[in-house]
Formats: structure tokens, sequence, C-alpha cells
């Protein structure tokens, strides 16, 4: 458009010409100033629109890059809270063997693997100063007290802190369980 006024105020005295030569020059004018325009646009367009599919590409990148942490941090928590389950499972098993040494040696093992998880892991459940988790640090602490006392007083008292401890085991599994299914 801006072409077609320039020539023609240039050119608005002059009279319509009926030479061909004329107008192919008027054509050639129009196809040189035209196409000159014609491509800076698209260049311009072309522009924009890379830098917009620029920024699309990085904002996806930036979300998949989160879930990756998040799926990551996930199955961290999920392979933390599988391995500290599973020894404090062990003790289930280990208050049936008749071997007080055995039982004793078992029970430590589990106090002093719950001690680490509840200072190692502590990044990745910021929960673990609620009550009920020290409750049950107690309650394995009280077993290895427990299980250095004489065998009779063992007998008779196992059965209290072994209900003592289920409860607790148990309240420990609803709240990962729960915290692991919320994130």
């Amino acid at each position: 458009m801006v072409p077609i006024l320039f020539f023609g105020f240039n050119f608005s005295g002059q009279a319509v010409s009926d030479d061909i030569d004329d107008w192919s020059a008027f054509a050639g004018y129009l196809n040189g100033t035209i196409s000159v325009i014609i491509s800076t646009f698209t260049l311009v367009v072309t522009i924009i629109i890379a830098v917009e599919i620029s920024k699309i590409d990085d904002r996806r990148n930036e979300k998949n890059q989160k879930f990756e942490k998040l799926k990551l941090l996930r199955e961290f928590r999920e392979q933390e809270y599988k391995d500290i389950r599973n020894n404090l499972q062990s003790i289930f098993p280990a208050l049936m063997s008749d071997d007080p040494r055995e039982v004793n040696l078992i029970i430590h093992q589990v106090v002093i693997k719950y001690r680490y998880f509840m200072t190692s892991t502590y990044h990745l459940f910021p929960f673990l100063e609620e009550q009920l988790f020290l409750d049950l640090k107690s309650t394995l602490e009280k077993f290895s007290e427990f299980l250095e006392k004489d065998q009779e007083f063992v007998d008779n008292n196992k059965m209290k802190l072994f209900e003592e401890y289920v409860d607790n085991f148990d309240k420990f599994n609803i709240r990962i369980q729960t915290f692991l299914l919320k994130n």
C-alpha cells in the first residue's frame, strides 16, 4: 500500500500511459518494493513465532524438571519408608525367638536403624519431630531396657510392651502413608 501511495504522490500529475513497457516498469517497481516489505514482515513474524515457541518450550522443560524432581523425591521417600518399616517389622518375629540374646541383638539393631532414620531422612519427612515418632522411639528403647531384665520379668511383661509397640507402629505407618498419598 505504501509503495502505491508513494508512486501516486510522485507521479500524480502525469497522464496514464498506453505503453506496455511503462506498465511493465510499474509492475517491476511494485514487485520490488512489495516483496521487500512482505519479506521483512515474514522475517519479523518468524522471529516472533520462534521466540514464543522458545518460551513455551522453556516452560514445558521447567514443568518436566519439576515433575522429575518430585518423582525422585517421592521414590526416595517411599524407599526410606519401606526400609524402616521392614526394620520395624523385624521386631515381631524376633520376639518369638527363644534365644534372649538374639532378640536383644535384633531389638538393638532396630533401635539404631530407627535413630538413623530419624536423623538422616528428616529432609524427606519434615514432620518427624511429631510425638508419635518420639513415642515409637521411646517404645523401642523400652524394649532394649526391658530385654536386659531377667527372663521371668520379660515373660510377664512382654505383651504389654508389645501392645504399646504395635499401637505406636500402626500410628507411624498411618502418618507416613497419609503423607505419601498426599505428596
